[in-house]
């Protein structure tokens, strides 16, 4: 979903022919964006991903596969961390055991949204994403999720996230 950029990647999408691109007509956020594909679709999950960031072709499949297993309806994976200014990277750990840590800290941030997998039933069941912030939809959603379901992250390192001056999360 393309929030009304000025440069959209449409010469990358064709090269993709089973991808399809959207494109907002104005910058309403991606919380806004997220929910309204959601309620124009009709599938079980939906899987988040930043545009600058990459995952590891298993991701989907791991998820899937855990979210079997435990019954979780929200899963996050671990992320390495690709600083662009430097030669470094750095693998971050997620808690695998997301209730354990907002009971130590109700206000805690353990699952990183761009790794995550979400169902739709969920998603119904909450009333969807705070479409009308433009910033922190991800950690509100959460922290209401954490009530009716099993939210994890799974022990793999399967997301990607690069670090870059001026990105969303850096720049002043």
């Amino acid at each position: 979903i393309d929030d009304a950029s000025s440069d959209p990647p449409t010469e990358i999408v064709k090269q993709f022919p089973q991808v399809t691109l959207l494109h907002s007509e104005r910058n309403v956020g991606p919380y806004r964006l997220v929910q309204q594909i959601i309620e124009e679709t009709d599938y079980d999950a939906y899987m988040f991903q930043d545009a600058d960031d990459w995952s590891a072709p298993e991701r989907l499949e791991v998820l899937l596969a855990a979210a079997a297993e435990t019954g979780a309806e929200l899963l996050g994976a671990q992320e390495i961390r690709v600083f662009c200014e430097e030669p470094e990277v750095a693998p971050i750990s997620w808690p695998l055991n997301v209730a354990a840590e907002f009971a130590k800290k109700p206000t805690a941030f353990p699952l990183l949204h761009p790794t995550s997998i979400v169902s739709r039933d969920l998603v119904t069941r909450l009333g969807g994403f705070a479409s009308g912030l433009r910033f922190s939809g991800d950690a509100e959603f959460l922290r209401r999720a954490r009530f009716v379901t099993e939210v994890t992250n799974v022990p793999e390192h399967l997301y990607f996230r690069r670090i870059r001056t001026n990105s969303l999360t850096t720049a002043p």
